[in-house]
């Protein structure tokens, strides 16, 4: 009796097996969706041994968002029901756009979604019809009717490819509740209620989030615009927009976008890479610009070395003499100006007046460290790539180097940047007072073994000063730069540096440290394909045009924790200051949010607000044309 039991059970699997299997295929699929409108697509069903692997594809045939066609993609599971199918779907609500206009997410978003569908088998060609309807029917309500069922092919005819990656090893636990115990005091601020249980802050591991979900769409469909696994409204309309526009060009077309939108920001009266006002067409001093020019010249530096485009060239002059205006509009040789603008009154804050013959101009004191590493830059590059038709420039880039380390307080404020100061003006002017001093800094075997090291390179358990980490990387190519110009033996140690830096911070997705790293580092080896892979989707992920107008939230969706540790805890003020508060995850770029400078913000920062002003594109043009220059990536991607 046992026997027969136990082949009746097997029996009855065995059906069930070939039976559930009968639906497996790929359907064509056409409906109407409540509020949006007619579609047609296809839908798979793929056996998985114990019920159907779904997915869905449709596209509007009228429904667009701005000038793009809107499509959707889902993915659920599906299962056999009497002379029938059940189908269940999870859709996001709340991601990463909190408002928008009269949109909003609520605390109810932040729950998944589930949708469910119930089709019947109807009339002899099997044909299945029935409808999707969500818990709350004002979201989804849809009937569709499925259709003339053909083979699977090999390969899903969609896949969701988001992935996670540990930035980070977890911590022993006596390390864990050693931080934990420093921390105890900031895990009982009221923001963080709500995570301190949480498995994940527990765990304290940070990870960095890929997601290349759609790029190939995209890439073959530059007008399109596909929602996966969420809602269809605007706010979720609008976040596969940021998507759609990083995905939807080649690198070189991106470039090509930001070049002439980063024109604007340049200001013609001052040269200086400013912000700019798009409600009222204006420019707004960018108290950083000192460094945001230089590396502006640097990039289109190594644009005109790849390309040979005048325009470059012009570009960079035009931006070099007003770095020149910052060291010469303070009457003073051991001192340089933040930025410029024209003269205003009254004079506020760290504003000051140009003194003869820039009466015409305001300067912002006072230059300090991060501003010099700007200056370095962009001499530097302007030096090395500039035609011969700028000789005047050139010449001006030999005066100031020579005149910032002579007086220079904040170029000789410490050995690092006497270094540096010494070592370009060396290169530019061919002077032995400076090649003396930079040969005897640089000969020291601490200054060699903090270099070699990484200069400074820092990410621990998710902290790290991130604006620092861009500084140090600007640093690193700027002697690797010049000591490969002037056949400069420490160039290995300068490059041991790079590769160090780049070790200490690879799963963080460092992207200038990559194509450094990836274009400097021929004699102590060079990042794995893999990684340059990785810096590649980073330019890929950068979104075109900046979501500047748009607030970012992730702490909206369930899915996000709160670190248990602050950003730059050293500063000391993790209790007081809401944005020391981080998350345990850095999104891909398009999901991040605007920064007047992506490649130095924090890409655990929980959210950024809304503005009317816009950044330049010189984040992304200076990336892209590191990596041309260096041949890690060529003109056809």
């Amino acid at each position: 009796m046992k026997k027969l039991i136990n082949l009746i059970l097997w029996l009855s699997v065995f059906l069930c097996s070939a039976y559930g299997q009968s639906r497996q295929g790929i359907w064509e699929a056409q409906g109407h969706w409540e509020g949006l409108g007619d579609y047609t697509g296809q839908v798979e069903l793929r056996w998985n041994g114990v019920s159907y692997n779904f997915i869905r594809l449709v596209a509007f045939q009228n429904f667009t968002y701005g000038d793009r066609a809107v499509s959707v993609a889902w993915t659920g599971s599906a299962a056999e029901i009497p002379n029938g199918l059940r189908i269940d779907v999870a859709l996001r609500q709340a991601d990463f756009i909190p408002i928008m206009g009269d949109e909003s997410r609520t605390e109810a978003d932040r729950d998944l979604l589930l949708v469910t569908g119930s089709f019947q088998i109807q009339g002899e060609d099997r044909r299945l019809t029935g409808r999707y309807v969500a818990e709350d029917s004002r979201r989804v309500y849809v009937e569709e009717e499925l259709r003339n069922q053909r083979p699977l092919t090999e390969t899903p005819i969609f896949t969701e490819a988001r992935n996670v990656t540990a930035m980070h090893e977890p911590l022993t636990p006596e390390l864990r509740g050693l931080f934990f115990t420093l921390f105890r005091d900031y895990h009982q601020l009221p923001a963080l209620a709500r995570y301190r249980d949480r498995e994940e802050f527990q765990r304290a591991v940070h990870s960095a989030i890929a997601d290349p979900t759609n790029y190939d769409f995209y890439q073959a469909n530059p007008k399109a615009l596909r929602v996966v696994n969420k809602i269809v409204d605007p706010i979720a309309l609008t976040e596969e927009s940021l998507r759609a526009g990083a995905y939807s060009y080649s690198l070189r077309e991106k470039a090509d976008l930001y070049e002439a939108l980063t024109r604007e920001n340049i200001n013609p009266a001052t040269g200086m890479m400013d912000d700019f006002d798009v409600t009222s067409s204006t420019h707004r001093p960018n108290g950083d610009a000192a460094l945001w020019t230089g590396v502006y010249v640097a990039g289109q530096a190594m644009r005109y070395l790849v390309t040979g485009e005048e325009e470059a060239a012009d570009n960079m002059a035009r931006s070099l003499r007003g770095l020149f205006t910052l060291m010469d509009i303070t009457g003073d040789p051991r001192e340089f100006a933040r930025t410029l603008r024209q003269a205003m009154r009254p004079l506020e804050g760290d504003w000051r007046a140009g003194s003869e013959p820039f009466t015409a101009l305001d300067w912002l004191c006072c230059g300090n460290n991060d501003m010099l590493k700007g200056l370095h830059y962009g001499l530097l590059w302007g030096y090395m790539a500039l035609p011969p038709r700028y000789e005047e420039v050139k010449q001006g880039i030999r005066e100031r180097s020579a005149t910032l380390a002579r007086f220079g307080r904040i170029a000789n404020g410490g050995w690092f940047n006497e270094m540096t100061t010494t070592a370009l003006a060396y290169y530019v002017t061919g002077l032995d007072e400076f090649g003396l001093r930079y040969d005897r800094i640089a000969g020291n075997p601490l200054h060699i073994a903090w270099i070699a090291g990484g200069n400074g390179a820092m990410h621990y358990q998710g902290i790290s000063d991130w604006s620092g980490q861009h500084l140090n990387i600007v640093s690193l190519m700027i002697l690797n730069v010049l000591a490969r110009a002037t056949g400069d033996a420490r160039a290995m140690v300068y490059q041991l540096g790079l590769k160090s830096g780049f070790e200490i911070l690879q799963r963080t997705r460092p992207t200038l440290w990559t194509l450094g790293y990836a274009g400097l580092g021929s004699w102590v080896g060079r990042a794995s394909e893999e990684v340059i892979e990785d810096a590649r989707w980073r330019l890929r992920e950068f979104p075109f045009p900046r979501p500047y107008a748009l607030a970012i939230d992730h702490s909206i969706q369930n899915s996000w924790v709160m670190s248990p540790y602050p950003a730059l805890p050293w500063k000391l003020d993790w209790m007081t200051n809401p944005g020391r508060q981080q998350g345990l995850y850095m999104y891909p770029l398009f999901e991040g949010g605007d920064d007047s400078y992506l490649w130095k913000a924090n890409p655990l920062s929980i959210r950024r607000g809304a503005s009317n002003i816009r950044a330049s594109g010189t984040d992304y043009l200076h990336a892209y044309w590191l990596g041309r220059y260096f041949q890690v990536f060529d003109k056809g991607e």
